[in-house]
């Protein structure tokens, strides 16, 4: 990161009372926080087939689109886009003669590194270039894994429980809990990833300044939190609509 000059320097005016810009000495460590976060975002919401892989090509669909296909890294973008198209044909086993494949751990962490570093270069001014769009955008384009990951972690913490201990306790659990089969649990979570996404790309559109952004994000963050952390309740509610669970 550091010498490739892929740094966050410039938050933009997240807060309303100006850009924040941070000094290289604190540039460093958080864009080094912000990977980290978003490789184990993209490896937690990794629970179930397609999942992450499909949340990845709402996100590079939503970058291609925000620039207007003319990124100098638009090729790039849709070959890996085809390739994690691919790579779903065996992983979903959409047609038979296909033997199943896995992500794992290296496949979900890169493409989250490939996610936040790709983001970092869009939204950061260099010499030669401005930025294509609000780092704050960026927080949509990333929402669903973001969101789960830090609801998920706070509701452990707020148990007394170890936040890096896995347990059933994220959005697609939720859905299964409720009766849903994993394909339509699949269906249903990336819808929600395509609302936000899209959420993100019409505020760009718009032009909406970065702390409305910021605003906004923060408001559907805690209501998605309020839904992990009620979690339970929620399992019944969709029982209800959807039918008796299931067993597992």
């Amino acid at each position: 990161m550091y010498f490739a000059g892929t740094i966050f320097t410039n938050l933009g005016n997240m807060f309303g009372f100006g850009d924040v810009v941070m000094p290289l000495w604190l540039a460093v460590p958080f864009t080094l926080i912000a990977a980290l976060g978003i490789v184990n975002s993209m490896n937690m919401v990794d629970g179930i087939d397609g999942l992450s892989s499909g949340i990845t090509i709402l996100a590079l669909a939503s970058i291609l689109i925000t620039l207007d296909f003319t990124t100098r890294l638009r090729i790039f973008i849709i070959v890996m886009i085809a390739a994690i198209l691919a790579f779903q044909i065996f992983n979903l086993q959409l047609t038979a003669r296909v033997k199943k494949v896995f992500m794992g751990d290296a496949g979900s962490m890169m493409i989250g590194f490939t996610l936040i570093m790709m983001i970092c270069y869009c939204t950061q001014a260099t010499a030669t270039r401005g930025p294509r769009f609000e780092a704050v955008t960026g927080l949509y384009f990333l929402g669903l894994p973001l969101i789960d990951m830090v609801s998920t972690v706070l509701r452990r913490v707020k148990k007394g429980k170890n936040p890096f201990k896995p347990d059933r306790t994220h959005a697609h659990h939720i859905f299964m809990h409720a009766g849903f089969s994993p394909r339509q649990t699949l269906v249903i979570m990336l819808c929600i990833a395509a609302l936000i996404n899209g959420m993100g790309i019409l505020l760009n559109e718009l032009q909406a300044p970065a702390w409305l952004q910021f605003g906004l994000f923060v408001l559907l963050f805690t209501f998605y939190f309020q839904g992990i952390q009620h979690g339970f309740k929620l399992s019944h509610l969709l029982q209800k609509v959807h039918g008796e669970r299931v067993a597992s």
